[in-house]
């Protein structure tokens, strides 16, 4: 284990700076492509909202507190790229009837595909015979910055997502807090981050 740890150590500034690259561009197809992203996020959200209410119409559901968007490090290692999408109420995850989905933002696995690509070219000129083990702990270091510039998009999306008619129809409590994340691990309140974002430019 002695040799990953001086692999991540060597390549976390080459890892940065293949990610600004790639940011550019994706920034770029991300705005040009925006209504559709946004649309497909937004039924994510239609779907969810119309399940939570009619379970509330049954009994079935408390009033949602929690929102949260919390990436699943283990789809990293199917490539599948999800975050679960969730409903909870006031008890968090002890919440016996979440309403979940999971969401793929497709748009930015081309890139990080890419990128790992050409960190893995790096590393076998200067490294044999790289274990699997090695480049799933390369794909986690350099997926951090994704979960960066994905936490940003969803930030930009919450006014939209608050303006949906299926939104205001389900109950909720009057300030939802809305979370970004790890699942199950740390998390940070996007509305907050969202507030300091907005004061910074």
């Amino acid at each position: 284990m002695v040799r990953v740890e001086e692999i991540i150590n060597k390549y976390g500034n080459l890892s940065a700076e293949i990610f600004q690259k790639s940011k550019e561009l994706l920034l770029k197809e991300y705005q040009g492509n925006r209504e559709e992203i946004l649309e497909n996020l937004k039924d994510v959200f239609r779907y969810l909202c119309m399940k939570a209410y009619e379970m509330q119409e049954y009994g079935q559901k408390e009033v949602v507190s929690i929102i949260s968007f919390f990436y699943l490090n283990s789809s990293l290692l199917t490539g599948s790229h999800k975050y679960l999408i969730s409903l909870y109420d006031k008890t968090f995850y002890l919440d016996q009837s979440e309403v979940s989905i999971t969401y793929c933002p497709e748009f930015i696995i081309p890139y990080f595909l890419s990128d790992i690509q050409l960190l893995e070219n790096d590393i076998r000129k200067h490294y044999i015979r790289i274990k699997s083990y090695e480049m799933e702990r390369i794909k986690f270091l350099h997926i951090q910055h994704y979960y960066e510039l994905m936490k940003e998009i969803f930030c930009s999306v919450l006014d939209e997502i608050k303006n949906l008619p299926e939104y205001n129809i389900m109950k909720k409590s009057t300030n939802p807090l809305f979370l970004y994340g790890g699942y199950r691990d740390y998390a940070i309140n996007l509305e907050e981050f969202y507030a300091a974002l907005s004061n910074r430019s």
